[in-house]
């Protein structure tokens, strides 16, 4: 008999690799293991027989489908991956907690010292909240992150060297801003509002988000002048530009294609994950992101941009910590003349306070699934769906695909812009074929013999030995 785990996942090149990872260990645990798509899981929980539901937020959008788990009697778990170096972690937590939400968890695992204290002092039952660090560390260390060597090595044919420059700047290059109704993010957060009841976010959170608009808006300038003066000075060097994954990449490509840039390359990966690209680089230039902290667990060098100096504020001081922080053009070009001479310091920098398991002896899945085998729930077998269940779900399998059939012969275009968020989210990664692969990929640097994949419904699989 095992116990049943649903993971969810929004974004698959954030989140695949190291849910499948989670799994994998799981399935070595003798759990049921499915991983899907969060809005898909929603519509099918009705139908799974309970189990653990691994979440990666408890906020007030979640509040239905948390009540009705409950109901249903799932136990809920949660590990919030944006409390990792967010600006501020008051206002952050002020947003991201809900405490009602909060009461029905049964656990919920933080990232470091910070969150955990703060979390600690605005809820009740504390003893809910668990410190790991984050799933997204866990596979960058060794040996786990032998699961990027294959990509890596296939960027690197692909591409030889090159200079990474992955940027950070979805408040002032959105892609997920809606071309209607959309103005930016601060003009956003005041209409929206958290609260039906209330017009505006709370004034902290909205200072906060003008004055990270206003920073990105500066970087951004800085960052394009900075392109421009590579181009000139380095002909022969390659500069490969990696948007953050919620920018326009229609910008970056504007400026290549219309100053010449003919040593820089945008790239849109909807395949890999950021990683590979940053194992199969040079150097890595970033600014203010958390690229600067998974290249210091991935001990790749990697170079701080902050040529500004009136927004102190707004620089997370753990990405400072972890990485060299250069804060003029002329320096920064100077140290890319000689990339075997950039100081690496920092890579001796202690985070164990800001991140748990940032050190290579701490892994945060060890500590996960000691706490969820403490979880009581009733155990199942093989199955996680009864006969009646199975039938409709055949029914519902057949009507999906009959529905796809029809929508590509009659040359069906959803132009929705949350369609569109939704296909870029997801990629084209996350069907069976390229799961499955990817599952093996993993298990094989994991010691998983043979790992099968099994698709419940489009978005939904099952991993089983």
């Amino acid at each position: 008999m095992k116990k049943n785990i649903y993971i969810l996942i929004e974004n698959t090149k954030r989140e695949l690799d190291a849910k499948l990872f989670l799994s994998l260990k799981l399935l070595q645990k003798n759990y049921n293991v499915i991983v899907g798509h969060k809005g898909t899981m929603w519509s099918l929980f009705p139908y799974l027989e309970p189990g653990i539901v691994f979440l990666k937020s408890y906020g007030p959008r979640n509040k239905k489908i948390i009540e009705n788990l409950k109901k249903r009697k799932f136990k809920i778990v949660c590990c919030d991956e944006e409390m990792i170096a967010p600006l501020d972690i008051k206002t952050t937590i002020t947003l991201r907690n809900d405490f009602t939400n909060f009461e029905k968890l049964d656990l919920l695992f933080t990232v470091g010292n910070d969150d955990t204290n703060e979390l600690k002092r605005v809820n009740n039952n504390s003893h809910k909240i668990c410190q790991v660090g984050s799933l997204r560390i866990d596979i960058l260390k060794n040996p786990i992150n032998k699961i990027f060597e294959k990509q890596s090595q296939q960027i690197k044919s692909d591409h030889g060297n090159f200079i990474l420059l992955a940027t950070g700047f979805p408040r002032v290059n959105p892609l997920n801003q809606d071309p209607i109704t959309g103005i930016d993010n601060v003009f956003n957060l005041i209409v929206t509002g958290d609260n039906p009841n209330e017009l505006l976010y709370s004034t902290k959170l909205v200072e906060n988000s003008k004055k990270l608009f206003s920073f990105q808006r500066h970087m951004l300038e800085k960052i394009i002048y900075f392109i421009l003066k590579f181009n000139k000075t380095y002909p022969n060097k390659k500069l490969i530009i990696k948007p953050h994954t919620l920018e326009k990449l229609g910008f970056w490509r504007h400026l290549v294609m219309k100053r010449k840039l003919q040593n820089i390359e945008v790239v849109d990966d909807q395949e890999k994950s950021t990683i590979p690209w940053l194992l199969a680089s040079e150097c890595v230039i970033t600014s203010n992101s958390t690229i600067a902290l998974e290249s210091f667990i991935l001990k790749k060098k990697c170079i701080n941009y902050l040529p500004i100096d009136n927004f102190l504020e707004e620089e997370k001081q753990l990405l400072k910590d972890t990485s060299l922080v250069i804060r003029d053009e002329s320096k920064l070009i100077e140290t890319l003349k000689d990339l075997d001479k950039i100081n690496t310091d920092y890579l001796e920098c202690n985070t164990e306070n800001y991140i748990k398991n940032s050190s290579n002896e701490n892994f945060a899945v060890d500590i996960i699934l000691n706490k969820l085998e403490q979880i009581d729930i009733n155990l199942t077998g093989d199955e996680v769906l009864t006969f009646n269940k199975k039938i409709y779900l055949i029914y519902l399998n057949f009507f999906r695909k009959i529905k796809t059939i029809v929508r590509k012969y009659l040359f069906f275009k959803n132009t929705s812009h949350e369609y569109k968020m939704h296909k870029h989210k997801m990629g084209n990664k996350f069907i069976y074929k390229n799961i499955a692969s990817r599952t093996k990929e993993i298990g094989e640097v994991l010691g998983v013999k043979n790992p099968k994949v099994k698709q419940i419904i489009p978005l939904v699989f099952k991993i089983y030995e």
